[in-house]
């Protein structure tokens, strides 16, 4: 006599899956909080530096009345000179593995700037003649309210859990079915590809190369992956196309080129994404 399998009933699955994504939201959370903060909202723009656009109330550069002047630009921060380049939100921006690595450098020396007790801002009119320069010391402060998170944020933040829930909650119904197997994999690669771009594109300024890197990488496994699933999900929906041994064929094809990529073993960044 055979005993059947027991299985975790959908609602204690859905709590399960719900308390992982909520976990990976706080982490989100904390590695966006837990960062030097300045109060400054900048843009990029022509020219020199980076254009001023406000600072946050109560914060440590609304503490710097010259801060508050129309038109002004940050030029460098202790010593290190600031591009326009250094707020881009994706690192795939660049072309090639080399741009992106000074990239990442960059952060990190503007990161680790920000976590001295007192930074030098060098500040400037636009249009103002090179080396006419203003130093202002500041000290940050030591995290960044949640309150000054941005909305883009808590959107990628959503968006993340709810698809994670979504695909959980049809897996749970239906999970004998490939094509339910497959849509709840899109459900994980899509919180793994928005809450750890949450984390990196909506940084006030740097975060340090290192974690940022980590950070790009489980977006780009979460992206790729996502695209896996997609396929092997129309395979299956709504009607079967292909065998399900035969799915093997897209991580196959798909994963060594995610490697490639990991390991900028690619050509360019155009070639490994």
């Amino acid at each position: 006599m055979t005993r059947r399998r027991s299985r975790a009933s959908p609602g204690a699955v859905l709590l399960a899956v719900t308390l992982a994504g909520l976990t990976g939201c706080l982490l989100a959370v904390a590695l966006a909080v837990f960062q030097p903060w300045l109060g400054l909202q900048l843009a990029a723009d022509n020219g020199a530096g980076l254009r001023i656009v406000s600072l946050a109330a109560g914060s440590p550069a609304a503490r710097q009345p010259e801060l508050a002047a129309p038109g002004l630009r940050l030029l460098a921060i202790s010593g290190q000179a600031l591009q326009s380049e250094d707020l881009i939100e994706e690192p795939d921006f660049f072309s090639r593995y080399t741009d992106m690595a000074a990239f990442f450098e960059r952060q990190s020396g503007i990161a680790s700037r920000l976590a001295a007790p007192t930074v030098t801002l060098s500040v400037a009119q636009a249009g103002a003649a090179p080396g006419e320069s203003t130093e202002l010391n500041l000290q940050p402060a030591g995290h960044r309210p949640v309150a000054e998170l941005p909305a883009m944020f808590w959107f990628q933040l959503g968006c993340g859990l709810a698809g994670l829930m979504i695909a959980a909650w049809i897996w749970t119904l239906r999970r004998n079915d490939w094509s339910a197997r497959m849509f709840a994999l899109t459900g994980v690669t899509c919180a793994m590809a928005a809450i750890s771009a949450a984390v990196y594109s909506c940084r006030e300024l740097a975060i340090d190369g290192t974690s940022f890197r980590l950070l790009s990488a489980i977006n780009h496994t979460g992206t790729l992956s996502f695209g896996m699933a997609l396929i092997a999900m129309f395979l299956n929906f709504p009607h079967r196309l292909v065998a399900p041994r035969w799915l093997l064929v897209i991580p196959v094809i798909f994963v060594p080129w995610l490697l490639a990529d990991l390991l900028q073993l690619a050509p360019d960044l155009d070639l490994g994404l």
